[in-house]
């Protein structure tokens, strides 16, 4: 592939130069999440900090989700969007919920966030552990994320380890509900569910509130699970802190953590990614300022712990920038 190069004069003495894209490359259409979620939001920023760099690149920002966002860069209708780790894995390996392995897409960043699944019942539940449901048959009434969103998913996953489906709760005479942010939290309030999933960075609000006038559990997920789960999906082993949620377990709680990531379609040229990565890394604390839950992406580690291959663009950037060897 023939190359194009920009170069800057800086205070007269230094000369930087950087790969620029032909004409034909010039345009940029980046997937991230409904218009106001955190990922619009850090996409945005990230559109502005690229726009600024390279002002030969025209940028819009296209609303998506996590698994769409998958499809949508693989086919190229996207060249970049923001995933979650396993979400990348599951593709690439064919799990659910791809139906089969999908191969046009490649990593370009781990944006090194936090995300921990809870599994949160009423102190008066029936439930007091997640193994306890499937060998009981509790029927058990579930509130979980819309389907395909990571709270549904990865809650999905981590139960399927357990034996506990949406079908098997069913036969054991429970129900499963998908629920919005507004309804779960009605729901829990009016004790209309035994369990409640959720999936972010921090405190879920939802639980900051009913604490305040209902004592719950948030339960642990099994060290053999958190084992397969990570093997399986690569969902990491990690903890809800005691001090979540005025402490009211008084102890860290075992849960699988994930954190957000930058994919690219795989056809894409070697300097596009490669431009792509350097304004990813140069302007990190810029974005930061906009979300500050991607704070935690440095030089260092935003090319670690990638569960896919990078674009060998991207590669090329790290390995000059120092992330990689």
């Amino acid at each position: 592939m023939k190359r194009h190069i920009a170069c800057m004069v800086l205070g007269g003495a230094l000369t930087v130069c950087a790969p620029a894209l032909a004409a034909e490359y010039t345009r940029l259409d980046i997937a991230a999440s409904p218009a106001g979620g955190a990922w619009y939001v850090g996409l945005g920023a990230y559109a502005k900090v690229l726009s600024d760099m390279y002002p030969e690149l025209e940028v819009s920002l296209f609303p998506g989700g996590a698994n769409a966002n998958v499809l949508r860069v693989a086919k190229g209708a996207s060249q970049i969007g923001a995933t979650m780790l396993p979400n990348m894995k599951a593709a690439v390996d064919g799990l659910d919920p791809y139906k089969t392995p999908i191969k046009d897409i490649a990593a370009l960043a781990n944006i090194q966030d936090i995300t921990r699944l809870h599994f949160v019942a009423p102190a008066d539940s029936p439930v007091t552990s997640l193994r306890e449901i499937a060998e009981k048959r509790i029927p058990v009434r579930l509130g979980t994320g819309v389907v395909g969103g990571n709270a549904e998913l990865f809650a999905r996953w981590v139960l399927a380890e357990y034996g506990i489906t949406r079908e098997s709760i069913r036969e054991w005479g429970g129900s499963v509900y998908h629920l919005k942010t507004s309804e779960a939290q009605a729901m829990l309030a009016e004790n209309q569910l035994d369990m409640h999933t959720w999936m972010g960075p921090g405190e879920s609000f939802i639980y900051s509130e009913l604490v305040k006038t209902k004592p719950v559990r948030i339960l642990d997920v099994d060290d053999d699970i958190l084992a397969r789960v990570a093997e399986k999906y690569g969902l990491a082993s990690g903890t809800i802190p005691a001090g979540f949620y005025g402490g009211v377990m008084g102890r860290d709680v075992k849960t699988v953590v994930s954190s957000a990531g930058l994919m690219v379609n795989r056809n894409i040229p070697d300097d596009m990614a490669y431009m792509l990565a350097r304004a990813l890394d140069r302007g990190a604390k810029d974005i930061a300022v906009a979300l500050p839950s991607w704070g935690g992406m440095t030089s260092g580690n935003i090319c670690k712990g990638l569960p896919i291959e990078l674009h060998p663009g991207a590669a090329r950037y790290y390995r000059e920038s120092g992330c990689l060897e």
